[in-house]
């Protein structure tokens, strides 16, 4: 299920933040050695060491933070808008993909007025599906506010729907749905193709620049499937960018691998000014602590642990 998908996943991240504690760790070990214990026939660790130590945690740590955004995805959900001018079958087409009338469907153009939102699960994967406004110019003040909301909207989608009908020509108001979304992840589905056409996927395909081109009718089902496999098949692949074994999809996680990230910076550039030791070791400390907050471990007990079974102190 989902919710053990997320489990998992925090899962792979505690481990994740442990490998990069234990080299944090044995500098620590290192560090306090030299600082407390210098006539111990040990090698004290170098300027050089720490930095390349220093560097590595530092790269593991932005590599984490750098999965954050897919973490809000997948607690939050793909965010999918259905977009197109009205009366093409957005609204048909949000009923289909929930398997219930949740939106209201007419064949007076203008009928949804505002954005509804609905969340669904395709095989495991959340989706936010966003039902818009049809974009198109309108003197109806009520109707202008969602059509506004609708191009806002796109701006802030992970991926986008778009829906033509096949039974009319392209208007001015498809040209300019076209140029909103043509550099954008999007999946078009070329609606009421079950009526008698008047351009074909092919001519849409090249006006969005290769984008997925669906034939479809809603209302009679036909493409609702296809349409669902194309999502799968692009979250998976990885061509909407947020596949990964080890996410942040925790705001207190995140919070703590950017302060984590700020101590290891502070101590690289007291490294590279050659600060003393126990100036250093202060930071050292500190990301440690930021990152036990995330694994639950313990700064002092682990460091003790690590100086002794390294070093053989006190035997």
């Amino acid at each position: 299920s989902y919710k053990v998908s997320l489990n998992q996943l925090e899962g792979s991240l505690s481990n994740k933040v442990r490998d990069i504690g234990d080299i944090l760790l044995a500098m620590i070990a290192h560090v306090e050695v030299s600082i407390d214990f210098p006539d111990h026939e040990v090698d004290e660790i170098t300027y050089e060491e720490m930095k390349r130590d220093g560097s590595l945690i530092k790269k593991e740590i932005e590599n984490l933070l750098s999965t954050s955004d897919r973490g809000k995805i997948l607690r939050d959900g793909l965010n999918t808008i259905i977009l197109g001018k009205p009366n093409v079958g957005k609204s048909s087409l949000l009923n289909a993909v929930l398997r219930e009338n949740r939106a209201i469907v007419t064949n007076i153009p203008g009928t949804t007025r505002d954005i509804i939102e609905e969340f669904i699960n395709i095989d495991g994967i959340p989706l936010k599906i966003v039902d818009t406004a049809g974009i198109r110019h309108t003197e109806d003040l009520v109707e202008k506010i969602g059509v506004d909301r609708a191009k806002d909207t796109v701006e802030k989608a992970d991926l986008i729907i778009a829906v033509f009908d096949a039974s009319i020509e392209l208007s001015d108001e498809d040209y300019s749905i076209i140029e909103l979304i043509k550099d954008k992840k999007t999946i078009a589905l070329l609606n009421k193709t079950d009526l008698d056409s008047l351009y074909d996927e092919d001519d849409l395909k090249k006006l969005l620049n290769g984008s997925q081109v669906i034939p479809s009718s809603i209302t009679t089902g036909i493409g609702v499937d296809i349409l669902e496999s194309s999502i799968k098949d692009m979250f998976y692949s990885g061509e909407i960018e947020i596949d990964s074994d080890i996410i942040i999809n925790n705001m207190r996680h995140k919070n703590q691998l950017e302060l984590a990230l700020e101590n290891i910076n502070s101590a690289l550039k007291d490294i590279e000014a050659l600060v003393p030791l126990d100036c250093i070791e202060v930071d050292l400390r500190n990301c440690w602590e930021n990152l036990g907050e995330i694994t639950g471990d313990s700064v002092s007990e682990d460091i003790i642990d690590k100086i002794f079974a390294e070093f053989c102190l006190g035997k």
